[in-house]
């Protein structure tokens, strides 16, 4: 399990739904978290959420690329789903000795409930649904997510919203 400490410096590298869970999650827990972003420009709604989460504008977010000095002083790196592996700046960071985890690692260790995961190349998405159905059909509480579209962090942030934690993962 990542260990997570109040007052470390925690980046996340890319937004969307992923992304604004794990700045959320991150802040949750006291660290502190900027956002390194591809996108020049920033919807108001994910703004609105960096500024829940104390994410100073000026020196806690970059937009346009990701640059090494904005890595420099990191203790954790978030990448979101989307953004690749091999990325030069990931890369750099794990040279270092800078962990690099995804939500999927962040998450491990910290659910303390039955988790179901899916994974393989086809059907990921019916079969998740399917068995979260089920279980919802029998009367449990069930958190459905992972790549199906609400993002593993957002059960950590309220945690007692389920029995079961049902992912779709990626192959």
């Amino acid at each position: 399990m990542i260990t997570l400490k109040a007052g470390m410096k925690a980046v996340v590298v890319g937004l969307g739904k992923s992304g604004l869970a794990a700045v959320q999650y991150l802040h949750q827990q006291g660290l502190e978290v900027a956002v390194s972003e591809f996108r020049d420009q920033l919807p108001e709604e994910e703004r609105a959420v960096l500024e829940q989460c104390d994410v100073d504008p000026s020196t806690g977010l970059e937009t346009g690329g990701h640059t090494a000095a904005f890595f420099v002083d990191a203790d954790l790196i978030v990448p979101s789903p989307g953004v690749p592996a091999d990325l030069p700046i990931l890369t750099a960071a794990r040279s270092r000795g800078v962990p690099v985890v995804g939500e999927l690692a962040l998450a491990a260790g910290r659910i303390q409930v039955p988790v179901i995961a899916v994974t393989g190349s086809n059907g990921k998405t019916t079969v998740t649904s399917l068995i979260g159905h089920l279980l919802g059909s029998c009367g449990k509480k069930v958190f459905v997510g992972g790549n199906i579209g609400t993002p593993i962090l957002e059960y950590l942030l309220n945690p007692g919203n389920a029995e079961v934690v049902m992912l779709e993962l990626s192959s």
